[in-house]
């Protein structure tokens, strides 16, 4: 019998276990008081790292959304992705790599 549920956030959402390209996350709790409704102003800023979001954030997602047993306690408010080049060769320029292949 498992420790962790099947269901599990933690379990759905580990890449390694999975066999998805990695995920390096980070996220960043915040409170920022109370809004004029009575309600606090608080919540989780989440990034994710990786080569490939097809490879990586868009398998975790479909895992998450079969039955994530932590999605009852979740308000999803916005998203986004963005491509940030890697660095500069000597005599090179930003992004190079992506622009000439």
């Amino acid at each position: 019998m498992p420790v962790v549920a099947a269901n599990a956030h933690v379990r759905l959402a580990a890449t390694a276990v999975h066999g998805d390209a990695p995920v390096f996350r980070r996220g960043w709790s915040y409170h920022d008081g109370i809004r004029p409704d009575g309600t606090p102003d608080a919540g989780l800023l989440f990034t994710a790292w990786q080569q490939d979001p097809r490879t990586a954030f868009v398998p975790v997602q479909r895992r998450l959304a079969r039955g994530d047993a932590l999605s009852r306690y979740l308000v999803h408010e916005a998203s986004a992705v963005f491509a940030v080049p890697g660095g500069v060769r000597p005599g090179g320029f930003v992004a190079q790599a992506l622009l000439e292949d």
